[in-house]
């Protein structure tokens, strides 16, 4: 939202930012799992511990989802594009936001994580086990870059 309105402010005739498409960021890139890691454990969930090797899912899944097309096996549980969207790191940057309308982050993750927990945990079930429990989803893919 705050990107959004300081685009607006520059939203005038000649101005870089008419027409434009931009990336806004936090400027702190995270595998997706480490960008939940804060969500789930303060949930009093348990990060998934186990992997999978990124090519042998995929290639498994592609088999799986073409014998559902092919013989009516029931679908997948996940498509390859899904796999290949939880293992495949992607970073954007905010670089031309920044030059061209002069975006910053007002906030760090940490800070913008933490009002998100406090009503969370009281209005999300924890599910039927205790705290602690783990989480089912599982982590595929290659291991991060960034962490």
């Amino acid at each position: 939202m705050h990107a959004e309105i300081l685009a607006a402010k520059h939203l005038i005739p000649g101005s870089p930012v008419c027409g434009q498409a931009y990336f806004v960021t936090d400027n702190h890139p995270l595998h997706l799992f480490e960008f939940m890691r804060p969500l789930i454990e303060g949930l009093g969930y348990k990060m998934p511990s186990s992997t999978f090797p990124y090519r042998p899912v995929i290639a498994f899944l592609r088999l799986w989802q073409f014998l559902h097309f092919r013989i009516g096996l029931p679908a997948p549980l996940f498509s390859p594009h899904e796999v290949r969207k939880l293992a495949i790191s992607h970073c954007a940057s905010s670089a031309e936001a920044e030059r061209d309308f002069g975006y910053q982050p007002i906030a760090s993750p940490d800070d913008a994580m933490e009002p998100l927990l406090d009503p969370l945990s009281g209005t999300i079930s924890r599910g039927s086990g205790p705290p602690g429990a783990q989480v089912a989803t599982p982590s595929i893919g290659r291991p991060s870059r960034y962490g």
